[in-house]
Parts: C-alpha cells; sequence; structure tokens
C-alpha cells in the first residue's frame, strides 16, 4: 500500500508519496518548467512502488504558488 500525503513546508506546498516498505533511497522529483508538484503524481507513485519515497514541490510562480 502506497501513502500520499500534501503539506505545506515553510510556505511551499509539497507532495510526499511513500512505499509500505521503503527498499531505496528518497527521490526528489522536480517538475519540468511550467509544471507542478501534482501533476508529478504518476512519476511519485511509480517511484513509490518501487520501494522509493519521493517527493516534489510547487516551484515559486507555479501550481499553488502561482
Amino acid at each position: 500500500m502506497i501513502r500520499r500525503r500534501e503539506a505545506t513546508v515553510e510556505g511551499i506546498p509539497v507532495i510526499l508519496v511513500e512505499p509500505e516498505e521503503q527498499r531505496g533511497a528518497p527521490v526528489l522529483w522536480m517538475s519540468y518548467l511550467g509544471g507542478y508538484a501534482a501533476r508529478n503524481l504518476p512519476m511519485l507513485e511509480r517511484f513509490a512502488a518501487a520501494g522509493h519515497p519521493a517527493a516534489s514541490f510547487d516551484a515559486p510562480g507555479h501550481g499553488a504558488r502561482g
């Protein structure tokens, strides 16, 4: 089972997807120019399925920070 959490860290919206059992290093996944964290969710879920906790956040001026 994969757990998904959304939080705000120092004013920055963050999405964290965690595997049931961690088998690899954490991943920080940055969106392409003009993208935002929620759009990265499918990739974060793939990392979590492989055992890596994965996080992404909205860059300044994008997503919830736009």
